[in-house]
Parts: structure tokens; C-alpha cells; sequence
């Protein structure tokens, strides 16, 4: 799905890919079979807000050697009110070790294992790197340019406003059957992201947008430091001669091998 594609880029949040297939997958099988419009305009962006909207991504790679985002993802099913929901999430990360914080979710990489951590279950579900190999690897979607070409291939529109010290660029195409909107807010002199907004359409109501469904996330928090000891819990996983075992806030948890 594209839009899973266009969260990767986001920031390659685990959470937020689940989040927008939750979404959207039910609608996968439609959208294979039914073709797109085909537009005869030839797409071009100014070259200037191209340019920025690479550097407003440069906070959003995830490859660095330390970083830290944290906010809150907002869900909005137009169709249905009661599928609607927000839930904060963190992503921390220095060297090979990082940690994801969701809900009452968490997701830890520490060297070659990952570690799945639910809060609500009490469990605590862990294998080697297979599993969450694509957490070590570059941030394939974070490539702008190949993004940017992608979208003026499937004739999305460039379009940037500013208020204030604030500025948005948005990517639209009101005919795509994945996503038409993908909007980032940020401030003008630091160039941080502070809002991502995507837009896909309700493949039962496609003419009909007061049932699209949204997807939102607000960037609280961009920085260099990870300040990874105050989010990561592997203090609590203990690795011995090969053997794990749990201590401190998670003794009382299940530990289960994938």
C-alpha cells in the first residue's frame, strides 16, 4: 500500500505502518483492480519548496546515529466515529539500540535482539534480528527526491502556504485511490516538523469525502539526543550466557521466543 510507503517515510515508526494499515487494508483488494485516472498535464514543482521539504525530512531520518521524535498520532474514520482514536508514541534511538513506545506497546532493539513489550498482556515476546532486521537497515523511504518523483509520476500537485512563522507543503491528487493529501507543517527558521497530515479515501464512499479516512501526527519532540536511558527498559531484560530473563518492572511478565 502507498500509504504505508508514505509513513515509512514519515519516520519508520512501527506503530504509525500498523496504525495506517489498520485503516486502510480492507480496502487493498479494491484498489488493485480499479485503475486511475490518467492526467494529460505535465507536472512540475518549484524547485525552491523541493528543496526545503528535503531539508524539513533531514529530521525525520531515523538513520542517525542518535535521535529522538515523540508526539501523538491522531486517527480520524470519518465513516465510522467510534473506529477514531489517538495514542502518544516515542521513538528513541542511539547506536543499535532503540526503542519504540506506543499505546501500552513497546518495541526494543538492542544489538541483535528485539524485544516486543505489552503492557496490557504482561508479556514479553523477543527474537534475533530477522524479525526486526528492518530496523537496523537505511530508511529506504526516506529517499525525498525518489519520493518526489514518484508523486509528480502519479501527477500530485505542489502546493505550499505559510502563516506566520509556519509553513506547509502539500502533496495532493484528489483522484488517487490511496492517498490525496500528504501535508507537513513546520516552523520557518528551524525547519522541524511539527505536523504530518495524511489523507486516503474511503474506497466505499469514494465520491464522497466527509467519509476519507486521516491520519495526523504531531512531532512534539525532534532532537540529536536520544536520552534513551529514560525511555528503554532493557536494564529490565537481562542476557546471560545466552539465557534472558526479566527483572525490575517486568519480572512479573511472560517471556515467550518467536
Amino acid at each position: 500500500m502507498k500509504n504505508l510507503r508514505i509513513l515509512f517515510f514519515i519516520m519508520a515508526l512501527g506503530s504509525v505502518a500498523v496504525f495506517a494499515y489498520s485503516l486502510n487494508h480492507r480496502y487493498a483488494g479494491a484498489a488493485s483492480k480499479t485503475s486511475l485516472p490518467k492526467s494529460k498535464n505535465v507536472i512540475s514543482y518549484d524547485t525552491a519548496v523541493v528543496n526545503r521539504l528535503h531539508k524539513v525530512s533531514n529530521w525525520l531520518n531515523v538513520d542517525r546515529p542518535e535521535c529522538l521524535i515523540s508526539g501523538t498520532i491522531k486517527i480520524i474514520q470519518m465513516a465510522d466515529s467510534a473506529e477514531s482514536g489517538q495514542m502518544k508514541y516515542l521513538f528513541s534511538k542511539n547506536g543499535s539500540k532503540s526503542c519504540y513506545i506506543y499505546g501500552e506497546g513497546e518495541l526494543i532493539v538492542d544489538g541483535d535482539l528485539v524485544f516486543n513489550i505489552d503492557h496490557h498482556l504482561k508479556r514479553v515476546l523477543f527474537t534475533k534480528k530477522q524479525f526486526g532486521s528492518e530496523f537496523g537497515q537505511q530508511n529506504r523511504f526516506l529517499d525525498t527526491k525518489a519520493l518526489i518523483d514518484a508523486y509528480k509520476k502519479a501527477h500530485y500537485k505542489l502546493k505550499t502556504y505559510k502563516s506566520g512563522s509556519k509553513q506547509t507543503i502539500s502533496l495532493l491528487n484528489d483522484e488517487h485511490l490511496s492517498c490525496t493529501e500528504y501535508s507537513v507543517t513546520f516552523d520557518t527558521t528551524s525547519l522541524k516538523p511539527e505536523k504530518l497530515f495524511v489523507r486516503m479515501p474511503n474506497l466505499e464512499f469514494l465520491n464522497d469525502k466527509s467519509k476519507d479516512n486521516i491520519l495526523v501526527i504531531y512531532l512534539n519532540q525532534l532532537s540529536n539526543s536520544s536520552q534513551i536511558q529514560r525511555y528503554n527498559r532493557s536494564e529490565s531484560i537481562v542476557t546471560s550466557q545466552g539465557n534472558i530473563r526479566l527483572e525490575g518492572l517486568l519480572k512479573d511478565y511472560t517471556l515467550k521466543q518467536l
